[in-house]
């Protein structure tokens, strides 16, 4: 719409530093309907450029039936772009958010298999712990046997 603005500020002759800013206030202002905000931008307009340009270039330039269809037309514009601009920052948050679901189940998984190693680790471990003292208890069972046997012949 400021292009639009300026346009219109430019072929008036009036300076583009004042104008601008001022007429994008008048159309974006919400509190008004649309035609309203177009006749108090062709007022300030007109009553600026008033004997700078020939009446018909007034007239040509700012025609209430155009402006108003031109201003309607941007400002829905606008609003679609907003509307896709929100959308399109809904789509990436989602997709920042699966990312990361995506990421914490990942590690999830792989910590869960780190423990599942360790706990395989403790029990090859116990195994081999378990055989040795079973092997200890063993040979001294056998051990005592022996001893009980020679003192039995005794």
């Amino acid at each position: 719409m400021e292009a639009w603005v300026t346009d219109k500020v430019s072929a008036l002759g009036l300076d583009a530093s004042v104008y601008v800013d001022y007429a994008l206030g008048l159309l974006q202002d919400e509190d008004m309907d649309v035609s309203e905000r177009v006749e108090s931008v062709i007022a300030v307009f007109s009553g600026a450029a008033d004997g700078l340009v020939a009446q018909e270039i007034l007239d040509k330039t700012l025609d209430i039936a155009k402006m108003t269809k031109d201003v309607e037309n941007l400002l829905q514009s606008e609003q679609q772009q907003s509307q896709q601009e929100e959308e399109l920052k809904l789509a990436e948050k989602k997709m920042k958010d699966m990312h990361l679901r995506e990421k914490q189940r990942q590690e999830a998984e792989e910590a869960a298999e780190r423990e599942k190693e360790k706990a395989a680790n403790r029990l090859k471990n116990m195994t081999r712990d378990l055989r040795l003292k079973l092997c200890d208890f063993f040979l001294t069972l056998q051990s005592n046997a022996w001893l009980i046997s020679i003192n039995q012949s005794s």
